[in-house]
C-alpha cells in the first residue's frame, strides 16, 4: 500500500490503538519519530549483519509486488543480499527490533558502504544521500507484547525490505499505547 492511500491506511489500522497507528503508519525516519515520542535520542545498535547468496525465488518472497514481478523470469541465479538486524534504543530500553533484506544489485554503492559500516539507520542513510523514495506498507500486526509492520522502500538504485517489531511495554510505560 502506497503512503498516500489514506483510506486504505485507515481500513488497515482498524482495531489498532492510536499510538500504534501513528508509529506503524509513519513513513519518515523511524528513529526520529521514536525520539520525539520518547523525549530522548534514539540510537541504532547493530545486532547482526551478514551477506549471503539467495535465489531469485527466495528473494521474491521478500520483495515488493513490483520487484517480484520483475524477478518472475524463472531465473534461479543467486544474488548477494545483506541481511541486517538492528535495535532502536532509547537509553537502555529497546523500542524496536528491525530486520532488513537488502539486495546488493538493487542498491547504490555509496548506500551499500553506509549500510555495511553499520553506524546509521536505513532512514538516515536515505536522508544522507537525498534519495527520492516511495514506501509500500506490506502488512501490519499486533499481539499482547508487540506491534509490527513490514514495508518496502524503493527509489532510484534503492531497494530495502524492512520488518519492524515494536515492543509494547516501553510505550505503555509512557502512556503512548
Amino acid at each position: 500500500m502506497e503512503e498516500i492511500d489514506q483510506e486504505g491506511l485507515l481500513e488497515l489500522f482498524e482495531g489498532f490503538q492510536r499510538g500504534e497507528q501513528v508509529i506503524l503508519g509513519h513513513f519518515g525516519t523511524v528513529q526520529t519519530l521514536l525520539a520525539l515520542i520518547y523525549g530522548v535520542p534514539v540510537t541504532v545498535h547493530l545486532v547482526n549483519q551478514s551477506s549471503r547468496y539467495a535465489s531469485h525465488a527466495l528473494a521474491s518472497r521478500y520483495a515488493s509486488h513490483a520487484l517480484a514481478s520483475r524477478e518472475a523470469s524463472g531465473n534461479e541465479e543467486a544474488s548477494l543480499v545483506i541481511i541486517r538486524t538492528v535495535n532502536l534504543k532509547a537509553d537502555d530500553r529497546t523500542l524496536c527490533v528491525a530486520s532488513s533484506w537488502i539486495p546488493r544489485d538493487k542498491n547504490r554503492k555509496d548506500v551499500l558502504l553506509d549500510i555495511m559500516a553499520g553506524g546509521l539507520g536505513l532512514g538516515q542513510i536515505i536522508f544522507k544521500h537525498n534519495i527520492p523514495s516511495k514506501r509500500y506498507l506490506l502488512k501490519v500486526g499486533r499481539d499482547v507484547e508487540t506491534f509490527t509492520r513490514e514495508y518496502v522502500i524503493e527509489g532510484p538504485d534503492l531497494y530495502l525490505k524492512i520488518s519492524e517489531v515494536f515492543m509494547r511495554k516501553p510505550f505503555m510505560d509512557i502512556g503512548w499505547v
